[in-house]
């Protein structure tokens, strides 16, 4: 694709950077409740970067529920549904400014809709090699995804990202297994960090003693649904990451995961069942360093979030009216693209 290659001859030090006066924020990485799939959304002053959407649409919801009108970069970890399967709608309905993905493009129906949304919404599409993206005072660093994995094996081609602000550092593996573990260990692409994300959701290929051994987290996030087909995550992980009186947060069992940054790398932690606008969360709780493991009162008092771009008034049971666009699922397409979700409360105008 001939964005792709534009793309990474001249935004490869552009990205993001701009006029912000980021020390004043605070970074926020919300690994969102999706159920079976992953979700992190990462923001920084008035910039916004999503890793992986889930399975389904409603990241669309979650996202309205935070007030993220635009994304600045929408990173897809590797082409399996539990990870782009919110893609579609989201670069339909949401300005997306950067996209980024393994380079490695899955047979799929989806996959075709959203490389044909990326291509006609002219977004840059960002080439799949190791480099340094910058939100303010906060650099992601992307790790590049296996070359040599065995071929289709995308959980093995999963792009990974620190996180790095100040002292602290978080490490995104999508569903990285020992080949792509222990190839990035071996380049010494892994630093110790502060948060790690385990990789595929929990599942006993997704970590290694060498990996707990180098990261050495003080917090581990799994990310997975309740009574999963895979049970996930695997007792056999399990003792590895409550090793060393590690925190273990999972949404499944706790909801939305927050986790709070300061300039120096002050962190905190702490989980909610409901989301609130960022303006709102952000403005309300002061530094800190691991809070305990609750909601606070400004994300407790949350009312649920709506669907996204409801109209008022709609009528006829349907939950928005596709007056420009193809109704699908709960969203609202292009004309002309395929959709690949079941029938939902969304309706041709």
């Amino acid at each position: 694709m001939n964005l792709r290659r534009l793309a990474a001859a001249v935004l490869a030090t552009l990205l993001f950077v701009g006029a912000l006066d980021a020390a004043a924020g605070e970074l926020q990485l919300r690994f969102l409740d999706v159920g079976q799939g992953d979700a992190i959304l990462i923001t920084n002053d008035d910039k916004a970067v999503l890793v992986d959407t889930g399975p389904t649409d409603a990241v669309a919801t979650l996202l309205e529920a935070l007030n993220v009108t635009a994304l600045d970069l929408l990173l897809i970890s590797h082409n399996h549904m539990d990870h782009f399967g919110g893609a579609d709608v989201l670069l339909a309905t949401l300005p997306v400014r950067n996209f980024l993905d393994n380079g490695f493009p899955a047979k799929t129906k989806m996959q075709e809709t959203v490389l044909k949304l990326v291509d006609a919404k002219k977004i840059p599409y960002l080439e799949a090699k190791a480099r340094d993206i910058s939100l303010g005072d906060v650099v992601l660093h992307i790790l590049p995804p296996l070359a040599n994995a065995v071929k289709d094996d995308q959980n093995d081609r999963s792009l990974g990202v620190v996180v790095e602000r100040g002292s602290f550092k978080a490490f995104l593996p999508g569903d990285a297994e020992v080949a792509a573990l222990g190839a990035w260990l071996q380049a010494g692409l892994i630093p110790p960090v502060t948060v790690l994300k385990a990789a595929h959701h929990g599942s006993r290929n997704g970590v290694t003693p060498q990996l707990i051994s180098r990261a050495n987290p003080e917090v581990v996030v799994i990310s997975c649904a309740a009574g999963n087909d895979y049970g996930h995550p695997h007792e056999a992980a399990m003792r590895y990451y409550r090793s060393g009186k590690r925190r273990i947060m999972r949404t499944d069992e706790m909801g939305h995961v927050l986790v709070r940054v300061q300039p120096d790398g002050r962190y905190e932690v702490s989980s909610s069942k409901t989301l609130v606008p960022i303006a709102a969360s952000a403005a309300e709780v002061a530094p800190g360093v691991a809070s305990p493991a609750t909601a606070p009162a400004s994300e407790s008092a949350a009312p649920a979030p709506k669907a996204v771009g409801a109209p008022a008034g709609a009528k006829g049971g349907c939950c928005r009216v596709c007056t420009r666009g193809a109704a699908c699922g709960d969203n609202c397409i292009p004309r002309g693209f395929s959709c690949n979700k079941p029938k939902g409360c969304a309706c041709d105008g």
